[in-house]
């Protein structure tokens, strides 16, 4: 696909494409004619039509800018304001980072504001851009509990100023810690909670019959790996892998003698 960079400045109020030259995969430069201490906008343009924006430069006073085009993908569910302009935000698996692509295929967008509130309304963060047609918000200070709403605020030329796209992005569900049972006391061998835990482990192991040895076998061993998640049991995970390992052989020679029989 072919593309060129173009650079714009505003000449009596109104931006105007000044320069234009086409990116040749051949070279990593690309050479433009700027006048000396003016303020142009860079833009990427693509042969379909799309760009993606740089933002401002100073010829001869900023350093010649190293120019860098990053991937920006939508999911299939990504929101679709009116026909041209998509909008979708997302939240990174360990909920700290809140994530907003845009992109106008029109390129008419004047501004996007992009507001992140709690649900009482009151804003945890804001940012906003100007005159680019494809951006990425990034917010990585998010509480991973907290429930936040996102706010997309767009001007656009074509569609006017009535764009909004709001998203709810819900937090990392958390639980309670599991009840100490310390209140049992002390019994010398083995602390209260191994001790409740022991014996709940036996009655479930003892609830089944020779003929079911196996599935009580299994009951059991869960019931320790679950009691051992919630702190109500101590045992090494490297034994809790062993003790499972060996009730799934028991089990199969049981049901092989079965078969056998």
């Amino acid at each position: 696909m072919d593309s060129w960079l173009e650079a714009y400045r505003y000449v009596n109020g109104t931006e105007c494409l000044v320069e234009r030259m086409k990116i040749r995969d051949t070279v990593n430069s690309v050479p433009l004619l700027l006048t000396y201490n003016r303020v142009y906008r860079l833009q990427v343009r693509f042969e379909d039509g799309t760009t993606y924006s740089f933002g401002t430069f100073i010829s001869g006073v900023d350093p010649t800018p190293t120019l860098s085009i990053t991937q920006i993908s939508f999911s299939r569910q990504a929101q679709l304001t009116y026909r041209y302009v998509t909008v979708e935000a997302s939240r990174s698996s360990d909920g700290s980072t809140i994530t907003v692509n845009y992109w106008d295929k029109l390129a008419q967008t004047n501004w996007v504001n992009f507001t992140i509130t709690y649900l009482n309304g009151s804003i945890a963060y804001t940012d906003s851009v100007k005159d680019i047609n494809i951006v990425q918000f990034l917010w990585n200070e998010a509480n991973n509990e907290t429930d936040y709403v996102v706010i997309v605020d767009i001007d656009h030329q074509f569609f006017g100023t009535s764009l909004r796209y709001v998203e709810t992005l819900s937090g990392l569900e958390s639980y309670p810690n599991a009840p100490s049972l310390g209140v049992l006391g002390s019994w010398g061998f083995m602390n209260s909670n191994d001790v409740f835990a022991t014996i709940i482990i036996l009655i479930f192991a003892g609830a089944f019959s020779a003929y079911n040895i196996g599935l009580g076998l299994f009951i059991a061993a869960l019931t320790a790996g679950l009691f051992t998640y919630l702190g109500w049991l101590s045992i090494p995970t490297q034994l809790l892998a062993i003790v499972f390992a060996l009730v799934f052989l028991i089990g199969i020679v049981i049901s092989s003698r079965r078969g056998g029989g």
